[in-house]
Parts: structure tokens; sequence; C-alpha cells
């Protein structure tokens, strides 16, 4: 009996990314990570894909001033896009090829947000200029809405209009990070935000632009401030979200209402974006009843024992 074997059980990763980069929204980070890989690596199969590919990848990256999370993104998209192709070709998912060492990723920012850098963000913003015109005076709603909400720079870019429920001071985000939509609640200042947005867009979203045509406008708006002040040279758009959340915690939210506002699932990962004003933990310590403190020691007896 003749077995016909016309499936194809090998594929260059070119094919199996481009597949791949169908299900990712254009212009996202992903969308660009999974680019980079095609673009180095599109040429070989899925068979002679090895470590050293990938470990040339992680020096190239590196060495273009990328992040470590970035490269991690980077390994986490290939790996899922090999494991749909093997799942529908019916092949078993070879783990060999990432045994490589990952870079470590140091991301913590222990940074808070100054009245002066807001300061100088907002002039950024709405001074006008040759790129900060009528056409793209809503960059300052996107900042006051990403330290009012927490939400990503993708998220903010990718806000419809529809979405937004003045009434209920809501904004549903669709197909967040996790998969998942979630509903964002709005303080005043971020419901006058959606709806300045809101009256100015002229397509289904928000802010009417790319994710890449956001990103530069934000950089040139940062790049300005950095002038008046110098600190914030090195701010990120994403640094409004840790802003956003450690201004919350300040405010004695608890960590399931912290959870809702950043759509973290895990603790310890909404733990990371949280870095409490010391100051403010010290004038909680003012309220302590240091004369009773002091009673309850001398009750244990000899201070020697404290030692």
């Amino acid at each position: 009996m003749n077995i016909q074997t016309n499936i194809k059980l090998d594929e260059s990763l070119r094919s199996i990314l481009e597949s791949y980069r169908l299900e990712l929204k254009p212009k996202s980070p992903g969308w660009y990570g999974t680019k980079c890989i095609v673009e180095k690596f599109g040429h070989i199969n899925l068979s002679e894909l090895n470590t050293s590919h990938l470990s040339q990848h992680r020096k190239y990256r590196l060495e273009k001033g990328f992040s470590a999370q970035t490269f991690h993104h980077d390994i986490t998209h290939l790996k899922n896009a090999i494991k749909i192709y093997c799942e529908d070709t019916g092949q078993d998912f070879n783990e060999r090829p990432f045994k490589i060492r990952m870079p470590k990723i140091n991301n913590e920012i222990i940074r808070r947000l100054t009245d002066e850098e807001w300061s100088a963000l907002s002039s950024a913003s709405l001074t006008p200029s040759k790129f900060a015109n009528k056409k793209w005076s809503n960059i300052w709603y996107a900042i006051v809405l990403a330290k009012t909400t927490g939400m990503r720079m993708s998220e903010i870019v990718n806000a419809r209009v529809k979405d937004f429920h003045p009434g209920s001071k809501v904004l549903v985000i669709r197909k967040t990070k996790n998969g998942e939509d979630r509903p964002v609640p709005l303080s005043p200042l971020a419901v006058e935000a959606c709806e300045n947005l809101a009256v100015r867009s002229k397509t289904d979203t928000l802010l009417g632009k790319s994710y890449s045509s956001f990103r530069q406008t934000w950089r040139r708006v940062r790049a300005r401030a950095s002038k008046e002040c110098p600190s914030l040279k090195d701010f990120r758009f994403h640094d409004l979200r840790h802003e956003c959340l450690s201004n919350l915690a300040d405010q004695n939210w608890t960590i399931p209402s912290l959870k809702m506002v950043s759509g973290h699932r895990d603790t310890r990962s909404l733990m990371r974006y949280i870095h409490v004003d010391v100051s403010s933990t010290v004038d909680k310590l003012k309220t302590v009843n240091q004369n009773g403190a002091i009673k309850n020691i001398n009750k244990l007896g000899d201070t020697k024992c404290l030692l």
C-alpha cells in the first residue's frame, strides 16, 4: 500500500512567522519583534534552528540598545509561532533551540514623577510647535490618561470611541496584554481627556493614530521637555503606569482594587509597579502611639532581654 507523504513537515521560519503575524495587531511591539527575526533568520528551515541562531539574535538586540525584556518578548513570540505550527502539522515541539542564556530583566523603576517633571511634560505637550499642533494636541490627553488610569501605550492607542462610556465613567480595553477585555475606571480628569479625544477623533479609535506614530510623537515631546527638565531624558511613557499605581497605593488602595486598574493577574507582577513614597510612610508612622509602644516594651521586664 502506498502512503502519500505530501504533507510538508518542515517549513521556513519566514513562512511560520508570517502566518503567526497575521494574528498580531499591525505595528504592535510583537509585530515588530517577529519582523526582526524574519529578516535575520527567515531563510532557514525549522529543522535547522539551533541555539546559535537565537544567541546571535540576543547579541544583535542588546547591541542595538533594546532591553532584555524586548528580547524575552521576541523569544516568546517565536516559541508560540512554532508551537502553533507543530500543533497544526502534528509534530512534536522541540525545546532544544530555546535552551539559551536569557539576559536578566532589570526594569524595576524606583523613581517617582516630580512636580517639576510633570510641569515640563505639560508645557512640552501644550505649547504650539511644529509637531505639537492641532493635529497632535491630543498627546497631552494621552499622557493624562496614562498617569490617571495606568493604561499601557498600546492600550491607549487601540482604545475605541464606542468603548468609552462617560455615564458609567468606564473605558473598556479590548484584547489586553493577557488576552482579556478590561474595564478601566476613569477619574473625572480621565473622563474629560476621553471626551476631548472622542470629539477630535476622525476614526474609530480615540487617538486616531498608529502605535509607531504615537511613539514617535511621545519621543519628541519628551526631548522637548528634557530641555526644561534634564531628568526626563530617560523617562519612558510606561513610567506613567508605574506612577499611577504608586499614587493609588499611597492612597491606601487595596491589592484587589489595584489589580482591577492595572489588569495584573499576579500580585508579584503588580508589586513591581508600586513604589510607595517613603516620606508618606514616615508621616503615617508619626501617628503611632510611641508612648504606648514604650510601655509595652517595659512590661517585658529587663531591657537586656531585648538584646
